[in-house]
C-alpha cells in the first residue's frame, strides 16, 4: 500500500517537513500521528501512543550534550518505550505542538492549549482550542477557553459568541457570566454588562468582585449614587478589597464630594501602600479643597512610588507654585517634561514660573515649545 504526503512545509532553512498518513519511510522528517507505525533503527515495529518530556543530557552526532527534549512513545508487543525522534526517522522530534498538531486525543489538545493561554499565546491557544472543539463541540471547558483566548486579543464580538456558547451548556457559571460581562462592557453594551454582573450576584452572592465590575459600569453611565451602593455593598463582604475603595473614591470625587472621597482612597492606600494613583487622586481632592501642602506630600509619595509618574510631578509643581515655590516648582515640571515632552501644559506652566522668577527668555522658550505642542 502506498502513501502519499498530506502536506509540505518549511520547518527551517535546511530541513522541509513532510506530514505522511502512515507508515513512515525512513530520513524523511515526519510530524507523527497516534496510532502511526513505526521502525526504529534497530528493526523494530511499533506503533505511536503519544510523547513525553525527558530532561536527561542526550549526545548527538556532534558530539554536544544537550537537555530536554520531548521523546515519541511507542508501544511494542507487551511493552512501550520512548525514543527521541531521530532514532525512528532520522530526525530529532522538534516540538510537542508538531505532534499535537495531528493527535486525536482531546485531552492533550486542550491541556497544552491552556498551556499557550496561560503563556499569553493567546493566537496558538486558539488553534488548538478550534482542535479540541473538533473533537468535542459540547466542550464548556473549551469553549470557554477560545473565549477567554479571544478576549484577550480583544476580538470581543467572536468572544460575546463563545461565551454564549459555554452558557448554553452551563448556564450558572460565575466565571462565564463575569468574562461576558467584561467583553459586553469593552464592547460599550453596558446595561447588558450590568445583566450578566447581576447573574453572578444571583448565583454568588457574597462575591465581592461582582459588586465591584457592576459598580464600574454604573460609574461610567453616570449612575454614580448606585455605584456607590455597590463599592458599599463589596466592602461590607470584604474590607480589604481595594478596588472598591478606589472606585467609591473616584465616584465620590466625580460628584464633588472630595472630602467623602479622600477616606476611599486612605484606604485604599492602606491596602496598597504602592498604588500611585490613589495617591494621586487624594493629592487632586486636597488640592481642590486648597489643604495644599497635604496635596504636595500626597504626589511626592506618589513619585517615590513610581518616579516616572509625569502627572504627579506636574501636581505637585502646580502645587508647589501655589505656595510660591517657584524654583522647586520648576524641577517639578522638568522631571514631568522629561518623561512626557509632548505635553504642551507642562511647559505652560514652567514658562509661568519662570516669569514669576524674572527669567524671562527662558519662560519665552517654554511658551514657544506649548504653542508648538498645541498646534
Amino acid at each position: 500500500m502506498s502513501h502519499s504526503p498530506i502536506s509540505t512545509k518549511w520547518n527551517s532553512p535546511n530541513t522541509i517537513e513532510t506530514q505522511w498518513n502512515s507508515p513512515h519511510i525512513a530520513g524523511i522528517p515526519i510530524t507523527y500521528w497516534k496510532g502511526d507505525e513505526v521502525v526504529t533503527r534497530d528493526g523494530r515495529k511499533g506503533t505511536v501512543i503519544g510523547y513525553s518530556w525527558h530532561n536527561d543530557l542526550v549526545i548527538f552526532e556532534d558530539g554536544k550534550p544537550r537537555k530536554g527534549f520531548f521523546h515519541v512513545s511507542v508501544e511494542f508487543d507487551g511493552y512501550t518505550e520512548d525514543f527521541l525522534r531521530r532514532d525512528l526517522s532520522g530526525e530529532r522530534f522538534r516540538s510537542k505542538e508538531s505532534f499535537l498538531i495531528k493527535t486525536c486525543d482531546f485531552a492533550e489538545l486542550y491541556n497544552h492549549a491552556s498551556e499557550l493561554y496561560n503563556l499569553g499565546k493567546c493566537t496558538e491557544a486558539i488553534k488548538y482550542f478550534d482542535k479540541a472543539l473538533s473533537i468535542d463541540p459540547n466542550s464548556f471547558d473549551a469553549l470557554n477557553g477560545k473565549a477567554n483566548s479571544l478576549s484577550k486579543l480583544d476580538r470581543y464580538e467572536e468572544a460575546k459568541k463563545f461565551y454564549e456558547e459555554a452558557h448554553r451548556i452551563k448556564a450558572d457559571d460565575c466565571q462565564v457570566w463575569e468574562s461576558k460581562g467584561l467583553v459586553l462592557f469593552n464592547l460599550g453594551k453596558y446595561e447588558e454588562a450590568i445583566q450578566c454582573y447581576d447573574q453572578v450576584i444571583r448565583i454568588k452572592p457574597d462575591y465581592p468582585q461582582a459588586l465591584v465590575d457592576k459598580g464600574c459600569v454604573l460609574l461610567q453611565i453616570n449612575k454614580h449614587e448606585d455605584a456607590i451602593k455597590c463599592f458599599d455593598q463589596a466592602t461590607k463582604i470584604d474590607r480589604d478589597i481595594h478596588d472598591a475603595w478606589f472606585f467609591k473614591g473616584l465616584a465620590l470625587d466625580d460628584i464633588s464630594k472630595y472630602e467623602e472621597a479622600i477616606p476611599c482612597f486612605d484606604q485604599a492606600i492602606r491596602i496598597k501602600p504602592t498604588d500611585h494613583n490613589s495617591l494621586l487622586k487624594k493629592g487632586n481632592a486636597l488640592y481642590i479643597l486648597d489643604r495644599t501642602k497635604e496635596a504636595i506630600d500626597a504626589y511626592d509619595q506618589a513619585t517615590r512610588v513610581k518616579p516616572e509618574f509625569s502627572d504627579a510631578w506636574y501636581n505637585k509643581g502646580c502645587g508647589l507654585k501655589i505656595l510660591q515655590k517657584y524654583e522647586e516648582a520648576i524641577h517639578c515640571f522638568d522631571q514631568a517634561i522629561k518623561i512626557k515632552p509632548e505635553d504642551n501644559n507642562f511647559w505652560r506652566e514652567k514658562g509661568d514660573a519662570l516669569v514669576k522668577l524674572g527669567r524671562y527668555d527662558e519662560a519665552r522658550e517654554c511658551f514657544t515649545n506649548s504653542d508648538r505642542i498645541r498646534i
